[in-house]
């Protein structure tokens, strides 16, 4: 007896539903969009003329496709999502399967042979078994798509050498997926209808997903308030800028060529190199008593030091070190700080030293601006210098100077440095006040006046602008030609600051009086240089951000290459995705020319170590080393697998 459905023709009835009442209930629709379980188990219902509430399609709705039996050597194919308009008329074949499969396969995945012509859009799809096809009713219009698209989710390693290129039978060998249904080792139970009945509603907990790292290969635009940076993208820092660094570097880490039969230590202090010739520094030019610099490094904290050594020098007080502790305590930009002072014998005779800050490369204003210089070669020909300096120059010097003065006096101590050779020059306009608090000393006096000291600092301030402005040390001795020149070249309101200065009768200078003549508009073109200035340096910073990632990256190459066992697994770190982390490492560092011989090329290297950082789309041939296996893969898979092992790694490490 064949169990297979007849195909009879419609009834004229056959497709009237229950009449509707006049305010059906949300049970009464959700009856209707249920198909009846007599028409799944039984393939008919004796009630459906006679008031079965629930949904009965019509035969010829139920007439569907039939397939040719399924074998093993042919991989099922999912239903494409759009179905052409054609209609299919195919009629069932014979050896059909029962109705028992049929409800257990009734809203599986419709199985589509090589070859063969979809049906409408609006019929039903129907799977047939894994013996013979089957015809069954027609879906209800609210069933779930019954397709699933894998897309670039889905992954498997490399077993072997041979590159895959066939994804389609990947997804053919995959098994369908259905939403609402639970698989079982027969095959698919029927979708239950959400709307069947009325039930609470229900909200599924969001997944927790781990916080992932940041991804440092991604470079960040300059910001906009960044004025100083130049327009063009440049991911790296700026030459000029690398090179002051490289220079002060280099300044830092210099050693004497010449032995200057120079103690080892030193106090606290060891590796004493001089600043400049013994003989050029010796000649007590501010000072009454001879000194030299030596730059130093202590022991307490590595740091270098200048140490200033003033020679044959014998203390009488030891109260004149108490200047000392305050100065200390001074923290200011425009002045270079002294840290502390001691006597020793350590040179064969009485020295005094104190000890300041090391600012490397930098210079006096006399070497800078003042002293002579061999004439610059440019295009041929000897170009002479700047014959003065620009007003902004010396507005930036004089708000920076009266500054440092400012904190200095409210403090109740003075300057008395303010001198074209103690006045150091440590960056593009940046100028501090050196040897502070060294007169405090030499020349003791517990009943010294300390105004009158200020009031001298006001004068040697008016007479160091007044030699930058002429661009001579003997400006101070004909001052009616040098304020003649003066005017001549500068604005009257530097030449009015000159001569506030400069003048010894009038009443007592001030701060006050000082800044009036400065002018808050200097002031503040002063501020914003700065902060222009800070905001250079901010972006040129930034670009040096997270610049180890390649070292990074390489450390988990070497975790990962030629590991000699991991897991209990001899060749762990030759088989799987670790095989294409090899392959990867030969093509970036083993590459050989025509005749064998290796190939050192850093820009191949770092390019392709960016782009793994990165982790783009690119795609590389990989082959091996006996040329009999050849991968072609991105970048991003090749960074996903380096990932996942360094993973594995990790993990075991913490067990």
């Amino acid at each position: 007896m064949s169990a297979a459905i007849p195909i009879v023709a419609p009834s004229p009835g056959s497709e009237q539903l229950a009449e509707t009442p006049a305010r059906p209930t949300k049970k009464d629709q959700a009856q209707r969009r249920t198909q009846c379980r007599n028409e799944l188990i039984y393939g008919s219902c004796k009630f459906a003329d006679s008031g079965c509430p629930f949904y009965h399609p019509s035969k010829e709705a139920s007439v569907s496709f039939t397939t040719p039996p399924v074998t093993t050597s042919q991989p099922a194919t999912p239903a494409p999502r759009e179905m052409p308009s054609t209609p299919n008329t195919n009629t069932p074949s014979k050896g059909t399967s029962g109705l028992g499969g049929l409800s257990a396969n009734v809203n599986a995945p419709i199985f589509v042979p090589k070859g063969f012509t979809p049906m409408l859009a609006g019929q039903a799809n129907t799977p047939s078994s894994s013996t013979a096809p089957s015809t069954a009713p027609a879906e209800t219009p609210t069933t779930q798509p019954t397709e699933y698209d894998y897309g670039d989710d889905f992954h498997f390693d490399y077993l072997d050498d041979t590159p895959y290129n066939k994804p389609n039978e990947i997804t053919a060998l995959a098994p369908p997926f259905v939403p609402n249904s639970q698989q079982t080792a027969e095959g698919y139970t029927p979708a239950i209808d959400p709307y069947a009945h009325e039930m609470n509603p229900y909200y599924a907990e969001e997944p927790v997903y781990p916080r992932q790292p940041l991804q440092y290969d991604l470079y960040n635009p300059p910001l906009p308030y960044m004025t100083n940076i130049p327009q063009q993208a440049n991911p790296f820092l700026a030459d000029d800028v690398r090179e002051m660094l490289q220079r002060r570097s280099e300044a830092i880490m210099e050693t004497s060529p010449v032995d200057y039969k120079l103690p080892d230590e030193l106090h606290v202090y060891h590796s004493l190199v001089p600043i400049e010739p013994p003989g050029e520094t010796r000649h007590p030019r501010v000072f009454q008593w001879p000194s030299i610099s030596y730059k130093a490094i202590s022991a307490k904290d590595g740091r270098p030091y200048i140490l200033r050594r003033f020679e044959g020098f014998r203390l009488m007080h030891e109260a004149a070190f108490a200047a000392i502790s305050v100065w200390n305590q001074i923290k200011h930009p425009g002045l270079v700080t002294l840290h502390e002072a001691f006597t020793t014998r350590a040179f064969g005779d009485s020295s005094l030293v104190f000890v300041f800050d090391y600012h490397p490369n930098s210079e006096s204003l006399y070497m800078a601006h003042i002293k002579p210089k061999q004439p610059q070669q440019k295009a041929g020909r000897s170009q002479p210098h700047a014959p003065h300096l620009a007003e902004a120059t010396m507005w930036s010097y004089a708000v920076q100077l009266a500054d440092a003065m400012r904190v200095a006096h409210s403090h109740n101590l003075a300057l008395r440095t303010l001198e074209l050779t103690k006045v150091l020059l440590t960056g593009k306009n940046r100028v501090r006040v050196n040897c502070c608090g060294v007169f405090d000393v030499l020349n003791f006096n517990p009943a010294h006046n300390v105004i009158g000291f200020q009031q001298n600092d006001y004068m040697n301030f008016g007479k160091l602008l007044l030699e930058l402005a002429c661009n001579s040390t003997a400006a101070a001795t004909n001052l009616p030609k040098s304020m003649d020149m003066v005017s001549k070249r500068y604005s009257p309101d530097l030449t009015k600051l000159i001569l506030y200065l400069i003048t010894p009768a009038g009443p007592p200078k001030n701060l006050d009086k000082l800044f009036e003549y400065i002018g808050s508009r200097r002031v503040l073109d002063e501020l914003n240089a700065v902060s222009n200035y800070a905001d250079s340096l901010e972006g040129q910073l930034m670009s040096e951000l997270e610049n180890a990632r390649l070292v990074r990256l390489m450390t988990k190459l070497g975790f990962i290459n030629e590991r000699p066992e991991f897991d209990h697994d001899p060749r762990w770190s030759e088989t799987g995705d670790r095989y294409i982390i090899k392959l990867f490492r030969d093509y970036v560092f083993h590459q050989v020319d025509i005749h064998g011989n290796p190939v050192v090329n850093l820009s191949h290297v770092l390019a392709c170590l960016n782009k793994l950082d990165a982790g783009i789309d690119e795609r590389v041939m990989l082959v091996s080393r006996d040329e009999q296996s050849c991968l072609v893969v991105s970048y991003k898979d090749i960074k996903s697998a380096i990932e996942t092992a360094f993973t594995d790694l990790s993990r075991a490490s913490v067990r």
